[in-house]
């Protein structure tokens, strides 16, 4: 189609042409001035034709980019921002199998039980508490929190010794510890209340 206006439009002008140099010979000035407003009429006529069967192809282009990057982009940043909300609402105590049996109790009797067991007099107990034994599950949960304070988080807190004083835990024991500690320190005997020592009422005057 854009050809066949093109040939059109070259035809025009020659007629016109034609017709300008006809009136010429005659010596109409009138007939050559309407000719030659005619003949520059079909050459705008030609020109902005061209020019608008020129440009279109180029719109189609810029329009078929844009709808392309827009597509392109967009959807793989919806998926990512949802993958990722889902990751951090996952429970880190869901998949935990630490409990008394198989890491409480084993850890206890590795560390603290040298000082914090219930069978130990007063005078044998390096001044640990008549009441703070662990060598239950009893004992050991209704202290939970003054374990993880004394054993994992002492360096945040000021005038808090470390426990056990002297010996050092690796640190992948101690990353078990916290595990199980926060995730409820699963046991058989929660919320008993743990032994005392056999002598309650004796005081090691080396503690005072």
């Amino acid at each position: 189609m854009w050809y066949r206006c093109k040939a059109s439009s070259r035809s025009a002008a020659l007629a016109l042409t034609w017709t300008l140099a006809c009136a010429s010979e005659a010596g109409d000035p009138a007939s050559a001035g309407e000719a030659t407003s005619e003949a520059a009429s079909a050459g705008s006529t030609t020109a902005a034709t061209s020019a608008a069967a020129t440009d279109a192809p180029t719109t189609e282009v810029a329009s078929t980019g844009t709808s392309t990057g827009e597509t392109s982009t967009g959807e793989p940043g919806t998926s990512e921002s949802s993958a990722g909300e889902s990751t951090m609402g996952a429970d880190p105590c869901e998949d935990s199998v630490l409990t008394w049996e198989n890491f409480g109790e084993p850890f206890m009797l590795s560390w603290c039980t040298g000082c914090h067991h219930s069978q130990l007099p007063t005078t044998e107990r390096a001044c640990a508490p008549c009441n703070a034994n662990f060598d239950t599950h009893a004992g050991t949960s209704e202290r939970a929190p003054v374990i993880a304070l004394r054993a994992l988080d002492w360096q945040s807190a000021p005038d808090v010794k470390p426990m056990p004083p002297a010996a050092i835990v690796p640190e992948e024991e101690l990353a078990l510890l916290r595990e199980w500690l926060e995730c409820g320190a699963i046991g058989p005997e929660s919320g008993t209340p743990g032994p005392l020592c056999p002598d309650p009422e004796v005081t090691d005057a080396d503690c005072e």
